[in-house]
């Protein structure tokens, strides 16, 4: 969820970011930023979800579809924005890489926590800003198993760390 006034540059932000992501095997083939799906049928899955999210007037901006450069179940690095609750990417788990963008009315810290607690699944989330006790505040009420604030990959790196989800990602 993205506050409507600070979208443009967070997607001009995030944007070349993603561009650049090296996807490939993780062994004996080089350095690389994205894996692939463990089977074949989350591809599936993925292309199901992006494709929903596109027909009912998402923008994909980056990817969206499997990456044919190696063999296996790669999918390419996605962006979307403009999703909405009623694509099924706002109300399933992706599980690939792809970044969603939900818009909420600017400040409307009341509104982003409704639209995130708004789902039927709670694994794990993030909350940034350069307030950190708003940005404590806000992560303080969202039904997730995991938040984190101004950091993404802590709960997933640091395997020592609690991890696990809530709701039916629990």
């Amino acid at each position: 969820v993205c506050y409507e006034g600070i979208q443009d540059k967070f997607v001009e932000t995030v944007r070349p970011m993603i561009e650049k992501l090296r996807q490939g095997p993780a062994l004996g083939h080089g350095l690389f930023d994205v894996g692939a799906m463990v089977m074949p049928r989350q591809l599936e899955i993925i292309q199901e979800l992006v494709d929903d999210a596109v027909a009912k007037g998402a923008k994909l901006l980056v990817g969206g579809k499997p990456n044919k450069k190696w063999p296996g179940n790669f999918y390419q690095p996605t962006l979307l924005v403009g999703i909405d609750k009623t694509m099924r990417i706002a109300n399933e788990e992706v599980f690939g890489p792809v970044m969603a963008i939900m818009t909420v009315p600017n400040n409307d810290d009341e509104k982003a926590i409704e639209m995130v607690n708004d789902c039927d699944f709670g694994l794990g989330s993030a909350v940034f800003s350069n307030n950190q006790k708003r940005a404590t505040r806000i992560g303080d009420r969202i039904r997730a198993g995991m938040t984190t604030v101004n950091d993404f990959g802590v709960n997933y790196l640091v395997q020592s760390l609690p991890f696990g989800g809530i709701k039916e990602s629990g």
